[in-house]
Parts: structure tokens; C-alpha cells; sequence
């Protein structure tokens, strides 16, 4: 049941961040969003000690987008999910 909410959780954040962030058409944000939610299952986010003592983490390449996990209530394991392109010229 808490991996169902926590999944649950993260398909709202990324629905989201897609829709607001106008990255894609509703088609392509559904289809990012499952391909960020299967990355996120199988391979849990790493952590970035690139610099110490801030909680960071690895971005990974879906398509054309980066996506950034952002943890945001650790005792939930409930995580945000930032989508943005990976070409900086279209930003």
C-alpha cells in the first residue's frame, strides 16, 4: 500500500510539472511521465556528493528532457519529479 501511494504521489508531481512547465503535448507528457515513474522504480535516485553537506541528487536523460528528483518528505518517501529540456537552447 506505501509504494502504491508514494507511486501514486509521484505520478500527480509529474503529471504537474509537465503540464505546467508546457513541455510537451498531453500525449508525450503521459508517456514521459510513465518512462520517469518506471526509471524512478528500477533505479531509485542517487545521490549527488558533488556538494557536501546539500542534499542533491542525479539528474537522468528521458527523450529530450532531464529529469531531477527532488525528495520532499523523506519519512514518506515522497518525491518530486522536475522535468526540463536537456537542450539549453530551447529553454
Amino acid at each position: 500500500m506505501k509504494k502504491r501511494m508514494v507511486l501514486l504521489s509521484a505520478l500527480v508531481l509529474c503529471g504537474c510539472m509537465l503540464i505546467g512547465a508546457g513541455a510537451a503535448d498531453a500525449a508525450s507528457q503521459t508517456q514521459l511521465t510513465r518512462q520517469a515513474i518506471t526509471h524512478f522504480q528500477q533505479s531509485p535516485p542517487e545521490e549527488d556528493t558533488s556538494y557536501p553537506g546539500y542534499p542533491t541528487w542525479k539528474t537522468w536523460q528521458i527523450d529530450s528532457c532531464k529529469v531531477l528528483p527532488c525528495r520532499l518528505i523523506e519519512e514518506k518517501d515522497i518525491w518530486k519529479l522536475i522535468f526540463t529540456p536537456s537542450d539549453d537552447s530551447s529553454r
